[in-house]
């Protein structure tokens, strides 16, 4: 299913990429959608059909930080860049990988299939853990 569209592509350097036609920008929205219908699976969504629509704002955010992780990868290694494009390329993306692990520890079954599961009694909670 399409939870992805180019006109939730709002980034001013990703813009571009959409009416480029050495870019296919499909493939990249295919890859969003597919990382979105990954993370429902991880939190045990079996049955695609249960993510609710439209989609909770940090499923959507997850699918474009990783759809814009993987165009700039892709653009970031292009012969022809220049070391400046490269390099803005290049922190854009590390910029959404940060923002996909920030989403990933955020999503939750619930926000997903849009309902609550019966907790009583238990709780859960994810953090960080650093150790020296």
């Amino acid at each position: 299913m399409a939870y992805l569209s180019t006109d939730d592509i709002t980034d001013k350097v990703a813009i571009p990429f959409i009416a480029d036609p050495n870019t296919d920008i499909q493939v990249y929205l295919d890859k969003g959608d597919a990382y979105i219908e990954s993370i429902a699976q991880s939190r045990g969504v079996l049955d695609f059909t249960k993510i609710q629509m439209p989609l909770v704002i940090e499923l959507k955010e997850y699918g474009l930080a990783k759809l814009y992780c993987e165009l700039f990868a892709d653009v970031m290694n292009v012969n022809n860049n220049e070391a400046f494009e490269q390099d803005k390329y290049q922190n854009k993306m590390e910029y959404y990988k940060s923002k996909a692990n920030d989403y990933f520890k955020q999503i939750t079954y619930e926000m997903i299939v849009g309902e609550v599961k019966d907790l009583t009694d238990r709780h859960a909670n994810s953090f960080d853990l650093w150790r020296a």
